[in-house]
């Protein structure tokens, strides 16, 4: 980490203690693509309607999941890390905040590049992460030295954010697949409600602030039927998986 040579340990602490948030919850866009991927793999050339139903399920589960984790993050972030790290890690809560975007990218990353990986396009891909690596440390030579750990989160938003909108490109032009942005204004109403939830909430407990909030959330996706339980199954469920239908999309 470029961050650990040109600046103190304080300030790779305050950058290490938001980062390992992020690990942390990185975990769960590799667990559903790891489901995923041999369906992609299986249907990409033999049964296009299957893999575009597939990978159009799994963008909006990407999409249901990230925005409560913007508005959580961007609400709670003081009070995580003060359960994380305590609060000598204050200042770590700001990273968070810039940080939970690089997050975000990393789930439609994940989601593209594995599409990639499925269609045989990994030569491409390969070049994506080279030039990301280029741009992340350039911007992290050129920036930490005066914004310090700011300069590192926001590099890292900067270089998800290429990986996501540059495997986005190769798998539009190789793939010609275009995900479909189904039911976004209906999550998009959600997580304005869970917002004026956690904005009402700000003086309550975390964890029923975080709790209330998620409810929140769930609840009004179900009233706008922005979601219906089969397509989460089908996407997690071995049981789905085997016996997938390709039904249950919602508008």
């Amino acid at each position: 980490m470029l961050l650990s040579v040109m600046k103190s340990s304080a300030d790779v602490g305050i950058y290490g203690a938001a980062y390992k948030v992020l690990e942390n919850i990185t975990f769960f866009p590799a667990m559903i693509m790891g489901l995923i991927m041999p369906i992609m793999s299986q249907s990409i050339f033999s049964n296009r309607k299957k893999f575009e139903d597939i990978s159009n399920k799994t963008f909006k589960i990407f999409l249901i999941l990230t925005v409560p984790l913007i508005i959580g993050i961007l609400f709670l972030a003081p009070a995580i890390m003060n359960i994380v790290g305590g609060s000598e890690f204050s200042e770590s809560s700001d990273v968070l905040r810039i940080l939970v975007f690089a997050l975000s990218a990393i789930f439609f990353g994940m989601f593209f590049s594995s599409m990639l990986i499925a269609g045989n396009q990994q030569k491409k891909l390969l070049f994506v992460w080279v030039l990301a690596a280029i741009i992340n440390i350039a911007s992290n030579l050129l920036f930490i030295p005066k914004f310090s750990y700011f300069a590192a989160a926001s590099a890292s938003v900067g270089t998800e954010i290429f990986v996501a909108i540059a495997t986005f490109v190769l798998v539009a032009k190789n793939l010609k697949y275009y995900p479909r942005p189904e039911s976004f204004l209906k999550i998009a109403g959600s997580g304005a409600i869970m917002a004026g939830f956690l904005g009402l909430a700000r003086d309550m407990n975390f964890f029923i602030a975080a709790v209330g909030s998620g409810l929140v959330y769930f609840l009004f996706l179900w009233l706008f039927k922005a979601v219906e339980a089969s397509e989460i199954t089908s996407i997690i469920s071995k049981k789905g998986v085997k016996e997938y239908p390709g039904k249950g999309i919602s508008a």
